[in-house]
């Protein structure tokens, strides 16, 4: 291996610890509208977006692997899709439809490349065939029982609750044990994307809530143009345009052609012309 190629996976790693400490910083943010954390938000996007180009060109992941095959510092490279997905649902300064459009591509990416590899639990495994057949009308609560929701909704705020605890717990051991322990290392990594791929289906679900109701709304008009703003200004204060001087001169209105003895009655009340 020459020193570029030494030189990659370590500037992949800075970069992605970059981007990580970028949407850490986000949640220290009291207001995710304000100036600060829109402008941290950008930048976190765009060094996760780098991370993706340097996994792909670096062919960090190939689809003839297994998980066993991925290194476990590899492993975190998975959710790189999943983070840019989630901060792309952050933005405040676009148009909603293409943000949420965008956001479900990269969820849809981080699921893919979790099926390949086996990676989906079996729960998560069906949720996935059932997005891949209808994505537009996934719901997680297909069920329109009350009942069956309310078991629905119990049972993954279960499982949410656990992962969570699991990956508290394993994130709990000093970090100078995870380094020299791999295995330690690589179960954190792993719980860390099984409570991602569960948060990412309930992502999806909002979503497609949201374009449904976006669909609904009346589109939004597009801006006035400066042309448009002073026609606007003129025929609210009776200001003729240039063009309606034009005309005039061309076409003078009736009173005017009345006031100079260009017009009036053609016959007289006895039917005599007036005028030649």
């Amino acid at each position: 291996m020459d020193a570029d190629q030494e030189e990659q996976p370590a500037s992949l790693r800075s970069l992605f610890e970059t981007a990580n400490s970028h949407r850490h910083a986000l949640d220290t943010l009291p207001s995710p509208t304000s100036t600060e954390y829109q402008s941290i938000l950008t930048t976190s996007i765009a060094a996760f977006q780098k991370c993706l180009h340097l996994t792909d060109s670096l062919a960090i992941f190939s689809p003839n692997e297994t998980e066993d095959d991925i290194s476990t510092p590899s492993l975190q490279y998975l959710l790189l899709h999943h983070h840019l997905a989630d901060l792309i649902l952050r933005i405040t300064s676009t148009p909603r439809k293409p943000l949420l459009l965008s956001s479900r591509t990269s969820y849809e990416k981080f699921l893919k490349i979790l099926d390949n590899y086996d990676m989906l639990s079996p729960s998560d495994s069906k949720l996935y065939s059932r997005y891949s057949a209808s994505p537009n009308d996934f719901s997680l609560l297909s069920s329109t029982d009350p009942t069956a929701r309310r078991n629905t909704k119990i049972a993954r705020y279960r499982q949410e609750q656990e992962l969570k605890l699991k990956l508290e717990y394993l994130a709990s051991v000093p970090l100078t044990l995870q380094q020299q322990d791999d295995a330690a290392t690589r179960e954190i990594y792993l719980a860390e994307i099984q409570l991602c791929a569960h948060n990412t289906f309930h992502a999806l679900d909002i979503i497609g809530q949201e374009l449904k109701i976006l669909e609904l709304m009346p589109e939004t008009p597009p801006s006035p143009t400066p042309k448009d703003l002073e026609q606007d200004h003129r025929q609210r204060n009776g200001i003729p345009s240039s063009k309606d001087k034009e005309n005039e001169r061309l076409d003078p209105p009736l009173s005017q052609l009345l006031s100079n003895g260009k017009a009036g009655p053609i016959l007289s009340k006895e039917g005599r012309p007036l005028k030649p």
